[in-house]
């Protein structure tokens, strides 16, 4: 933390003589006509022609905009938001208090790159706010000169392309990868919609770079599945015991032991549950287990009775995460944990995680007001540090110390107490809850109190912003599940600074403490008034579950409600930094085996963009070669009996004078090029077409069946590790065996279209 500090505080030194620089042209900028300060785009675009840099500019450019923000809001920047806006463009994390003004800050750094003429895309967290920022931040960004698009899933590839075409773009992350994904499955060069991977600046950084790294995206078709086994893995659950299984509601893992493992062989009537042949059932078996026992309904996911169908609940946002499901057949697992018609598993057509898409920019930012604590695993994942810049005023929210109940009830009870206490005298009340069955317990009781109230969650989140937009009002009563509004400023009705500003309740702590912060960090904002306070009970989840109650000395403890609020805040604390990290590890170990993957990932969009946008003949030449060096490599030491086969048979007996494999593969290569160029010798162009069509087609069956493979050896990797082998080279051996002969099933398959095609005269 010392090194931490010291950096930050080396680094805001630093930056502070430019910010002293750009505050010192402010009476010069002052004085310009609208004209002259709209001109300055103009001069900065050929300066950069002329080889100077964005840091050369970056004075001038940052005063530009400050002035510009000016004249058409009213607002005047702080230097704290000037100092966010140059480490943003160094590419690392402004680490921003709630309510500092992240969204003006961005204008700055966002509009220096955009000089560069490559694009740039803001990334804000769910569309209302891209929408919303486009359109005010837009105003700034035209009236300086530049374009501005709006990237939604509803648009298609036209309006995509216009949108990316701008000098600015806003998105949200999911659909920015879906797109990108989708660029490189298309069969025309001009049906991109994307124009290259510049700079992308990142709105509440941590959730997506940290909450959403684990989650892989993934473009998949409809494939047929056995919905009778995961039927069958959920009855067999329901007929376990405890002792049948190991559970760690910490680490988040269930599997069977020997109890179990033993009821499942009699079950299925199979003598050993753990070999190659039973892994689908054994897999099956261990979804229906998290299903069951790791996965919560209303927190994990919500059951929509109207559609009959599970919807997966952001785990960081606490939002709907709509056109999404568990992967690995997870989301089938609760569907049948929840008697709802199975669906059947996907095919992936294409995947990426949110690490590698982001690492494909030539320069990340990100801002947040919680980051600080993963600040080592943002360096090694994407080499970003985390700034915490000053607030500009002093933070007068009052953090009350904790209050601990030993049961649920009286902690439920006890927070409605204090809801009607405070609410009488008007001042709004913010209650943070973990999930939809606390909210809606919470609100009930409410109602039996008479306390008109709004309720913010996963079921209704597409009202959040007008809920959010009233709960700094007088009298105003909010519960929210994690979300809390994140990204939506809770504004102040008349009076209300004076009633005490803002008071926020949580209903307990959180598994990480950066939502802790988030939660608080909605009172109290730019020298506001306000409070904070920590509800407990013993009956918590986070106490429940953290190690050291599972000690006979603390159980007695616990019944006699001796623990006191500061021993079980400590207690909270400790495993708050377990959970993260046991998340953080997950996390880079999820990467370490995706980096595998993205390097195949990229070979193989290379060799599509050489089709697309190059002559797809040189493509086939290629793989002609390829498939030469495969079979020479295979069959050397036995040529003469394979002239014979029918994959050689354009070989003859007298071609075999060779001394050397390189020989073979030169004569194997110049045989079946010279015979497809004399079939296609006579044809006219449109062959390119055919060819390009060919290629794309025959890349991407393979490449689909890969990452199915892939998919599949990730199943069995946990299966090795049972006979002490290491998961990563076994996963880093396997899938460089499948990549192999997926090149060689592409070079085959071409090889063979090209020497099997036939020429019909016209």
């Amino acid at each position: 933390m010392f090194l931490n500090n010291y950096y930050d505080n080396r680094i805001i030194a630093k930056k502070s003589i430019i910010v002293d620089k750009i505050l010192n042209l402010d009476a010069k900028y002052r004085n310009l006509t609208n004209a002259e300060l709209q001109n300055m785009t103009t001069k900065f675009k050929m300066r950069l022609a002329s080889n100077e840099s964005l840091d050369d500019i970056i004075i001038e450019a940052y005063a530009t905009v400050k002035e510009a923000i000016f004249r058409l809001s009213g607002k005047t920047l702080y230097r704290e938001q000037l100092l966010s806006a140059l480490v943003l463009h160094d590419g690392d994390i402004a680490e921003m208090k709630t309510g500092e003004g992240k969204t003006l800050t961005a204008i700055l750094a966002v509009y220096l790159n955009a000089l560069s003429g490559k694009g740039v895309h803001v990334i804000t967290s769910n569309e209302y706010l891209a929408e919303r920022d486009a359109r005010d931040n837009g105003l700034i960004y035209q009236f300086l000169g530049l374009t501005v698009g709006l990237n939604t899933k509803e648009l298609n590839r036209y309006d995509k392309r216009k949108a990316f075409a701008c000098d600015i773009t806003y998105s949200t992350a999911s659909e920015l990868a879906f797109d990108y994904l989708r660029d490189n499955m298309v069969f025309k060069y001009s049906d991109k919609v994307l124009r290259g991977l510049n700079y992308i600046l990142i709105d509440e950084a941590d959730a997506i770079l940290l909450d959403d790294a684990k989650t892989p995206l993934i473009i998949a078709d409809q494939s047929t599945s056995i919905n009778n086994l995961y039927e069958k893995a959920n009855n067999f659950v329901l007929s376990l015991s405890r002792d049948d299984y190991e559970l760690d509601e910490v680490l988040k893992t269930v599997y069977l032991n020997n109890s179990g493992i033993l009821k499942a062989e009699k079950y299925f009537d199979i003598e050993n549950l753990y070999t190659l042949e039973n892994h689908e059932l054994s897999h099956r078996i261990t979804q229906a287990l998290k299903a069951h026992h790791i996965m919560k309904k209303d927190i994990d996911y919500i059951v929509d009775k109207t559609k009959n169908e599970v919807i997966i609940i952001d785990i960081s946002t606490g939002r709907r995460a709509l056109g999404r499901a568990f992967c690995d057949g997870l989301h089938q697992a609760i569907e049948a944990k929840e008697k709802l018609d199975i669906n059947n598993e996907t095919a992936i057509s294409a995947t990426i995680t949110y690490p590698n898409f982001f690492r494909l920019y030539q320069k990340i930012a990100g801002m947040t007001g919680t980051a600080k604590i993963n600040e080592e695993e943002l360096l090694l994942t994407y080499n970003m540090r985390v700034v915490q810049i000053p607030t500009h005023k002093k933070i007068l929210r009052q953090d009350l110390n904790d209050k601990l109940y030993s049961t649920k009830k009286a902690k439920m009870e006890a927070i409605v107490s204090k809801v009607s206490t405070i609410h009488q005298s008007g001042q709004p009340i913010l209650i943070g809850t973990a999930d939809i069955q606390n909210s809606k317990e919470l609100s009930q009781m409410l109602e039996l109190k008479g306390i008109k109230h709004q309720v913010l969650n996963a079921e209704n989140d597409f009202e959040e912003a007008r809920i959010i937009a009233k709960a700094g009002q007088k009298w105003a009563v909010t519960i929210a599940t994690n979300m809390a509004g994140r990204g939506t400023d809770i504004k102040f009705g008349e009076g209300v600074k004076e009633l005490g500003g803002l008071a926020v309740l949580a209903s307990e702590r959180f598994c990480s403490k950066r939502v802790d912060d988030q939660l608080i960090g909605r009172s109290g904002r730019q020298g506001d008034p306000g409070l904070s306070q920590f509800f407990l009970s013993l009956e918590d989840d986070i106490i429940l579950k953290y190690p050291d109650f599972s000690s006979v000395q603390v159980q007695n403890r616990l019944k006699k409600a001796l623990i006191s609020p500061k021993y079980a805040h400590k207690i909270i604390t400790e495993a708050q930094e377990i959970i993260e990290k046991n998340d953080s590890a997950i996390r880079l170990d999820a990467l370490k085996f995706d980096d595998i993957l993205q390097q195949q990932r990229l070979l193989i969009y290379q060799t599509r963009d050489e089709a697309l946008i190059n002559n797809p003949h040189t493509v086939i030449s290629n793989y002609f070669k390829k498939y030469a060096e495969h079979f020479v490599f295979a069959n050397y030491q036995d040529l003469i009996n394979t002239v014979k086969s029918i994959e050689t048979n354009y070989l003859k007996e007298n071609d075999l004078a060779i001394n050397t494999q390189e020989e073979a593969i030169e004569l194997l290569y110049q045989k079946i090029k010279n015979e497809y160029e004399a079939k296609i010798s006579n044809l006219d162009n449109y062959i390119q077409d055919i060819e390009r069509k060919i290629v794309l087609m025959i890349i991407d069956k393979f490449w689909t069946n890969h990452l199915n493979n892939i998919e599949s050896l990730k199943k069995t990797i946990n299966l090795r590790s049972y006979g002490q082998l290491d998961p990563f080279q076994e996963f880093l051996t396997g899938a460089t065996y499948l990549f192999e002969q997926l090149q060689y099933d592409i070079a085959k398959k071409i090889s063979e279209f090209a020497l099997n095609i036939k020429v019909i005269e016209k």
